[in-house]
């Protein structure tokens, strides 16, 4: 992934009213709208954050920061040391994490070879 930083989660937290259904994904709900979601991915002792999201009418409540909060408890009860994301370094989210206390741990980036290209 060019042009993105890694952030690490600085502390643990916890939500209420947050639904965890099957697979990975994390979802704040008002009856059946939903109001903010997030994926979570363990590795053995890392877990991964990503579609951090909040629809747009319900911006600005805190939701976005239940369902992150959500994720790293999540991670945790999994026996998860450590949690990441990446955020585009040029984009506002990365903002928005570092003022929830993660710590940006540099540059990452991802390559990818086409089996095509090995001949």
């Amino acid at each position: 992934l060019l042009g993105a930083a890694l952030l690490a989660a600085s502390a643990v937290a916890s939500a209420a009213n947050v639904v965890i259904p099957a697979g990975a994904s994390m979802s704040l709900a008002s009856g059946s709208v939903e109001l903010a979601c997030a994926d979570l991915a363990v590795h053995g002792t890392c877990a991964e954050v990503d579609g951090v999201t909040t629809a747009a009418s319900h911006r600005g409540r805190g939701y976005g920061d239940a369902v992150l909060a959500a994720c790293i408890e999540a991670a945790t009860e999994h026996g998860c040391t450590d949690v990441y994301l990446t955020a585009m370094t040029d984009d506002w989210p990365r903002h928005w994490y570092a003022r929830r206390g993660w710590a940006d741990l540099g540059p990452a980036w991802t390559a990818v070879r086409s089996p095509a290209a090995s001949g």
